[in-house]
């Protein structure tokens, strides 16, 4: 069920957005990774964890967002 997008943020952060089970419940995981000096990615204390349904809202948010740039 792992799924995972990779926003690109600086030259050693990103943004991940996965899609990961949890004793048998989905959540979808939005967080910041960097890469060390030798080369690993690892997780930062940035990011929010919600279930599926919470999603929609979520994404609703972003656009509503989005669009007070566009204007």
């Amino acid at each position: 069920m792992s799924q995972i997008v990779e926003i690109k943020k600086n030259k050693t952060n990103y943004v991940q957005i996965e899609l990961r089970e949890y004793e048998g419940h989905p959540f979808v995981d939005v967080r910041e990774f960097y890469d060390t000096e030798d080369g690993k990615r690892l997780p930062t204390k940035k990011g929010i964890t919600f279930t599926p349904k919470v999603l929609e809202q979520v994404i609703d948010g972003l656009v509503q967002i989005q669009n007070n740039f566009q204007k």
